[in-house]
């Protein structure tokens, strides 16, 4: 009985031994430093802009006309082939 518990006592002193050790080479890892963002580097918004109409023609192709979420003038896609079909929604880029 005794034995098991000098073993026991062994492997828990060598455990915190080896983590002792190991410590402060974790704690030595290079930190990450964010930089802010520059006023000239803003991010161009977005918004949901949902198919509203199509226009078909021979000549023309095919127009796709999107109504914006925030009620801006519409977005208009124009493909020459009057047989493609317009996607119901995209993200577009958000008016001045």
């Amino acid at each position: 009985m005794l034995d098991k518990a000098l073993v026991t006592c062994r492997g828990l002193l060598a455990g915190l031994l080896i983590a002792g050790l190991l410590a402060p080479a974790l704690a030595l890892a290079e930190g990450r430093t964010y930089k802010p963002r520059k006023a000239g580097d803003a991010q161009p918004k977005y918004e949901l802009c949902r198919l509203k109409k199509v226009e078909r023609s021979q000549e023309e192709g095919t127009r796709c006309i999107y109504k914006r979420q925030s009620r801006g003038n519409d977005v208009v896609i124009s493909n020459e082939s009057p047989n493609v079909d317009c996607q119901a929604q995209f993200q577009c880029k958000r008016e001045g």
